[in-house]
């Protein structure tokens, strides 16, 4: 980080952890299994390494699953990581290795994002919960 960097926010996975700087930006170390930094392949980073894959749009919220991460802006809810269960929202059960944007969150105000286990939550503004409300994880621990 540079020395005015102001921490916004952070979030944990198993083994890697990612930060929100007060300027919008992603800064992501640790383990880079299974894509969970976003950075192309499965280094591990021993220090805070700016993840640049947003298109210049300030970010707005992240969170931290167990092997995936989530991350908000004004395109939509964008996921990267372990594809276990479609916990990434992107159709497949395949990993990704950088930062994608969910398809059904062009369209919707997404106000908060949580990543859990192998599922992943996203809250959006005046949304009704109904069938289109984005939530993938594994049926069978209930968490779909």
């Amino acid at each position: 980080f540079e020395a005015e960097t102001q921490i916004r926010s952070v979030s944990c996975g198993d083994d890697f952890t990612i930060a929100l700087t007060s300027d919008g930006k992603v800064y992501v170390w640790g383990s880079g299994e299974s894509g969970a930094l976003g950075n192309e392949d499965s280094e591990d980073q021993p220090t805070p390494t700016l993840l640049d894959a947003f298109g210049g749009s300030e970010v707005t919220h992240i969170s931290a699953g167990s092997t995936h991460a989530l991350a908000v802006t004004k395109e939509g809810v964008w996921s990267w990581g372990k594809g276990d269960a479609g916990a990434l929202g992107h159709g497949s059960l395949e990993d990704q290795p950088t930062p994608k944007v969910i398809e059904c969150t062009k369209d919707i105000a997404i106000s908060h994002v949580i990543a859990s286990g192998a599922h992943s939550i996203l809250l959006g503004q005046k949304m009704s919960l109904s069938p289109k409300v984005p939530e993938e994880g594994e049926k069978e621990q209930g968490q779909e």
